[in-house]
């Protein structure tokens, strides 16, 4: 009775004992689905005291731990074993992902070698691969094939907590289809924007505009945007390098060679379209204040990021510790300032601000339709997550160029213009140089005509009195009968030394030199008679004292005494 008691024990135990066993094997092994993607935490670890693969495969007192944590205090090194059931009548391939994805090594037993086969991948394998995560392997059908993972967490040792490890398995077709799909968008992308580049690089060379300058900084910053979003710096660069940290709930976070492309791609992103808000809307003259902040906005992110920079690769701070709140706050305030300054131009009546608000808008629209997008679709994590800014990129870039077109061709209208009205000043100056050679032949045909007017009147005189005189001395000689004869001559001569035709004929042609002179001077001096009138002509003409005489038919003395009482007469006036 005692043995059948102990018997019965015994075998509850044994039962019980048994049962844990297959629960807990069952619990180490994982099932893939139908679906494309598995994730699990079945695995176990073992801290790596300098093993060999071999060691691993044949040593039954090594002993694997069940735990997803990696403490890099203990070991520098983890591996990590899991069985991998495919339920599938054929065999499958599959990519395995195991985080953190630092530095690891997938060891699989293939079948059709006939042996067993490792790939490397992770943020430190230089592999030339854009991937940094995935590893291949191939999945017997209706079989339990067991994995080995080497993950060297080396670069984890200054993290601020324990790693918690992760298993994806994603089946291999569906990931080659997310990655044509990738680079496939990706690629387009790039080329158009290289067509752009080269388009509005000949429109620069065309109209020396200096805002394509900008906008060609952009483009190319959006290029190096586009592949170091996608890790295509992996492929493109010869070499990487990163930083890791793991934050207290277990994830991982880095900062590798493509987020270093990705801050110099936003920092010349950022540069290119400042400066082209800048010129576009003569911020300087127009808006004075909005050109001060958005003249310092872009040396604020460069300095900002480059600090960031500094900081985590000389491991003073730690990147899960880095606040990225300051950057994205300035690139926020730099989207907000040019949208300000393109509605204070639009409600100024700017011609060309609603091209550029258009630009702005669409991508605004896209980049918003895109986040409530993903608030409600669960996009896996191997496709494209930026497909819509990529779009939202190439809408900018598209309109942008168009908006700057569109200010050329109005800058080559309002140049236009000016040439035309340049032209119309031109030929009207060259109207009135021609009116003014005219007139100025016309002066000096007068000039000329009084100047001979003048000589002719002051001869013709000069002859009367030479002729009067010597009719005088020819009367002395002649009989008394005779006087009444010379008395005639004598009274003719007088009389045509004091002709006003002669006068009025010398100040017509001196009205047409000198127009409202004697109008200006009667003005001036209402109390002048019109011999001083007369005389203020004469002098006017800086002709000499004898001429003065000859002409008013008296003395060369009687000239400078009648000059002296002018001058004295007119200075009387002003004072």
């Amino acid at each position: 009775m005692k043995n059948k008691h102990f018997s019965k024990s015994s075998f509850c135990v044994l039962f019980i004992g048994l049962y844990f066993t297959l629960t807990a094997r069952s619990q180490d092994i994982i099932t893939v689905d139908e679906g494309n993607s598995t994730k699990s935490k079945e695995f176990s670890i073992l801290p790596d005291k300098s093993y060999s693969f071999h060691q691993i495969l044949t040593d039954k007192s090594l002993s694997f731990i069940k735990t997803d944590t990696l403490q890099f205090n203990q070991a520098n090194t983890y591996w990590i074993k899991l069985k991998v059931h495919n339920p599938s009548a054929y065999s499958e391939k599959y990519m395995v992902e195991f985080l953190p994805m630092t530095d690891n090594t997938l060891y699989y037993f293939d079948k059709n070698q006939n042996k067993w086969v490792s790939y490397s991948n992770g943020l430190l394998v230089n592999n030339g691969k854009r991937n940094i995560w995935l590893m291949p392997c191939i999945l017997p059908a209706s079989e339990t094939t067991e994995l080995f993972i080497k993950a060297n967490i080396k670069a984890f040792r200054n993290a601020t907590a324990p790693i918690q490890a992760t298993v994806w398995l994603e089946k291999e077709n569906y990931i080659i289809q997310n990655e044509q799909f990738i680079a496939l968008a990706t690629w387009i992308t790039v080329f158009i924007f290289i067509f752009f580049l080269v388009y509005n690089a000949y429109i620069f060379y065309v109209f020396r505009d200096k805002t394509f300058i900008y906008y060609l900084i952009a483009q190319i910053g959006g290029i190096i945007f586009i592949l170091a979003d996608q890790f295509y710096f992996n492929v493109l660069l010869p070499f990487r390098f990163c930083v890791v940290d793991s934050k207290p709930d277990g994830f991982v976070v880095f900062h590798d060679i493509n987020g270093v492309m990705f801050d110099i791609s936003i920092s010349m992103i950022l540069f290119g379209y400042i400066q082209i808000t800048r010129l576009y809307f003569d911020t300087k003259a127009n808006f004075p204040k909005q050109d001060t902040l958005l003249k310092y906005l872009p040396i604020t992110f460069i300095g900002t990021v480059t600090l960031s920079n500094i900081l985590l690769f000389s491991e003073l701070i730690k990147v899960g510790k880095l606040p990225s709140i300051l950057p994205n706050c300035i690139i926020i305030g730099t989207v907000i300032c040019i949208l300000y300054v393109a509605i204070l131009s639009f409600r100024r009546r700017h011609k060309l601000a609603r091209y550029f608000l258009i630009a702005n808008s669409i991508t605004i629209v896209i980049i918003l339709g895109s986040s409530i997008f993903y608030l409600f679709i669960d996009i896996v994590r191997t496709t494209d997550h930026a497909i819509f800014a990529k779009i939202a990129i190439i809408a900018q870039a598209l309109f942008l160029a168009i908006a700057l077109v569109q200010r050329v061709l109005l800058i080559r209208e309002e140049l236009k213009q000016k040439q035309l009205e340049t032209q119309e000043l031109i030929f009207q100056n060259t109207l009135q140089q021609a009116q003014n050679e005219y007139l100025q032949e016309k002066l000096e045909a007068n000039q000329r005509e009084l100047a001979s007017n003048t000589l002719y009147i002051s001869q013709k005189n000069e002859l009367l009195l030479d002729l009067k005189s010597s009719v005088q001395h020819l009367g002395e000689n002649l009989p008394v009968a005779s006087q009444k004869v010379i008395r005639n001559i004598k009274a003719v001569i007088q009389n045509n030394l004091h002709l006003e035709s002669d006068w009025e004929r010398f100040r017509i042609h001196f009205e047409q030199v000198h127009p409202d002179f004697f109008k200006q001077l009667q003005a001036e001096h209402p109390n002048l008679t019109q011999y001083e009138i007369r005389l203020c002509a004469y002098f006017h003409m800086n002709l000499s004292t004898k001429e003065i005489a000859n002409l008013l038919n008296i003395d060369p003395a009687s000239v400078r005494k009648a000059k002296m009482r002018l001058n004295k007469k007119i200075q009387a006036k002003a004072e």
